[in-house]
């Protein structure tokens, strides 16, 4: 069962704007943030995402830069996860796409010498965001069950 935009949503309260606005005071910070929510629908017009998709894209980014420190994390990496992450919650596209543009803004001038650099880091930080936003990771499969049932239903008639 995949999460909705709104249900997402309804989870950003207003104290974890609040959060957000005290953790940034630095002018610096914030004209990072602002370029990277930039990127971002740069990023969702390249990759051809929805509104809706592209907003998602913005309550993860917003959610997760609430939840975590700044200083680990390229925030362009973290607004293109965050919209990649959107993607294959709403309607998936080829991470090559999200891969290629993010790296391509990163190094125009060389952008094959970091390619599988920018690769692992925003596969990195999707988990990251999965992980730090409680996503249920871990599930029960289905046939497991479908299995168990076969083998009773399988000694039973015997």
């Amino acid at each position: 069962n995949m999460m909705k935009p709104a249900s997402i949503q309804k989870f950003f309260t207003r104290d974890d704007y609040e959060a957000l606005i005290k953790r940034y005071d630095d002018q610096k910070d914030w004209k990072m943030i602002f370029e990277s929510i930039a990127f971002l629908y740069e990023l969702s017009e390249h990759v051809n995402a929805g509104s809706r998709t592209t907003e998602l894209g913005c309550i993860l980014f917003h959610m997760f830069m609430a939840k975590v420190p700044l200083m680990p994390y390229n925030v362009k990496i973290v607004a293109a996860a965050s919209l990649y992450l959107a993607c294959k919650l709403d309607s998936p596209r080829p991470s090559n796409l999200f891969v290629e543009y993010t790296n391509n803004k990163r190094n125009p001038n060389n952008p094959d010498s970091t390619l599988a650099e920018t690769k692992e880091q925003l596969y990195l930080v999707e988990s990251k965001i999965l992980v730090e936003l409680d996503f249920a990771l871990e599930f029960e499969v289905p046939r497991l069950y479908l299995i168990q049932f076969d083998f009773n239903y399988k000694a039973e008639a015997k």
